[in-house]
């Protein structure tokens, strides 16, 4: 859903800071992103995908600073959770780049403090009181017997909160 809300909003040049791939969420969320350019035509250029290593804020930091280094720049950058988010800012404050004006940006989680940001990020939510009753209805079906297959994967949609941190590169 981000990646697709930037694209729609016009951008070409997307950056995604991303965790290594032995990242399980991180892995599925790069592919996310990759299929919603190709779904839309758009190139997957390897150079707008930084892995933000350890540590995860310094990471994020790293990443940002060398996305925002590449010429051209990237007109959005997404970040895959709350803490590369909190590098992702830091980086772009440092380059002088107004948000969403010079470069818009989308964050993970949707923290409560993400929407207290001026200008208020956009994120990505999960569906975390959801998550919690899923896992537990799991739990109490194993433990009673009720469920003796093999564990499963349970994917829960995101919902995207559109704020003020994103809007169409200056180009379009």
């Amino acid at each position: 859903e981000a990646t697709e809300h930037l694209i729609k909003l016009g951008h070409r040049r997307i950056g995604l800071i991303t965790t290594p791939d032995s990242h399980d969420v991180g892995r599925q969320r790069r592919t996310g992103y990759e299929q919603a350019l190709r779904a839309h035509g758009l190139r997957v250029t390897r150079s707008l995908i930084r892995t933000g290593g350890l540590p995860k804020e310094r990471g994020g930091y790293n990443a940002a600073v060398e996305l925002l280094a590449l010429r051209p720049r990237p007109t959005a950058i997404l970040a895959v959770n709350n803490v590369r988010t909190i590098g992702m800012l830091q980086a772009v404050k440092e380059a002088g780049l107004r948000v969403p004006d010079d470069i818009s940006l989308i964050g993970f989680d949707d923290s409560p403090w993400l929407s207290l940001l001026t200008p208020p990020m956009t994120t990505v939510g999960q569906p975390v009181y959801e998550i919690g009753a899923e896992a537990t209805r799991l739990l109490i079906r194993r433990v009673t017997g009720e469920l003796d297959s093999p564990p499963s994967t349970v994917v829960l949609p995101p919902t995207l909160f559109v704020r003020e941190s994103t809007a169409p590169p200056r180009s379009v």
